[in-house]
């Protein structure tokens, strides 16, 4: 019998609450295969990167328009990228940007209902790409998307006000 890993809980460990995320080693291979099946997806639904993507996202889970420096600072990229990926958005109809009242350079940002389709197109390629990666009706699979899932869901609170 070999000793457990520093990595890895031992046996007879504790178990993980349900708001504690232990990982090892082992789990980004599942992040991975999770990673390449929300990649294909995206590919087979849109020619949005995933930038754009999250942008879009982002400002849908929005109650209303967002400042577009505000959008920045909470996904934490630059300026430029933002930019970039806002004029690639409005071109494509799927967001409207409108200068501020008190100050005309400040920008906010709306989706569009083309955009909220967009989304809701994406989304159900996305699932069918994570569904064929991970067949549910498999136990390990079903454990590996579920894990996924929830780190994912971990690493960026929705933007709800």
């Amino acid at each position: 019998m070999t000793p457990a890993s520093p990595a890895s809980p031992s046996p007879a460990a504790p178990r993980a609450g349900a708001d504690d995320l232990t990982l090892d080693s082992t789990y980004f291979v599942a992040f991975e295969m999770a990673h390449e099946a929300l990649r294909r997806g995206l590919a087979a639904a849109s020619t949005l990167n995933a930038t754009q993507y999250r942008v879009l996202t982002k400002l849908l889970q929005a109650p209303g328009a967002v400042n577009q420096g505000e959008l920045g600072r909470l996904l934490a990229l630059k300026p430029n990228v933002v930019t970039q990926a806002v004029d690639a958005l409005e071109a494509a109809g799927y967001v409207t940007r409108t200068a501020g009242d008190a100050d005309g350079r400040t920008r906010f940002l709306a989706v569009t209902d083309a955009g909220a389709a967009h989304v809701a197109a994406v989304n159900e390629a996305l699932v069918a790409s994570l569904y064929a990666t991970f067949p549910t009706d498999n136990p390990a699979y079903r454990t590996i998307l579920e894990a996924a899932i929830a780190a994912g869901a971990r690493i960026e609170p929705p933007l709800d006000g």
